[in-house]
């Protein structure tokens, strides 16, 4: 995917092409999570892209209902890496994380390094500015 376009194909064969050859920037947008009700009454926005040291709670899969610390985001596999959620193979004595899709965590509290406390929030504006321009066309 060229930076600054969207897809708008609706075909299959583009969409997975736009998948498996996506940018790490383009595929650290693409591996996005739900936020917490919490979080989502104080931002105003569904969901948000997954950063390392974000606590998260599993909510499918074999690992549902824990909660931890994101160690690890991998773009190149589309997957996380959660804290306590660790994948034991039989016969093995060593243990290692298990990859988790994001799609399968929700987020409950952000990790503000890096400037994403500004991102934040000016993705909070842009939402509240949205729904009040919204709100003008209505009435």
């Amino acid at each position: 995917m060229l930076p600054g376009r969207r897809t708008k194909s609706s075909s299959r064969r583009k969409q997975r092409k736009s998948y498996f050859t996506a940018t790490t920037q383009d595929r650290l947008k693409r591996m996005s999570s739900h936020l917490s009700d919490e979080l989502k009454a104080t931002y105003g926005f569904r969901a948000f892209p997954i950063s390392t040291k974000d606590i998260v709670r599993v909510h499918a899969g074999p690992y549902k209902g824990k909660e931890g610390q994101v160690l690890e985001v991998k773009p190149k596999e589309y997957r996380i890496t959660v804290e306590g959620c660790i994948e034991a193979s039989e016969g093995e004595e060593e243990t290692k994380n298990a990859l988790i899709h994001p799609s399968c965590v929700t987020i409950v509290k952000f990790c503000m390094d890096n400037g994403r406390d500004e991102k934040l929030e000016k993705r909070k504006l842009a939402r509240e500015e949205t729904l009040k321009r919204v709100a003008a066309v209505a009435n």
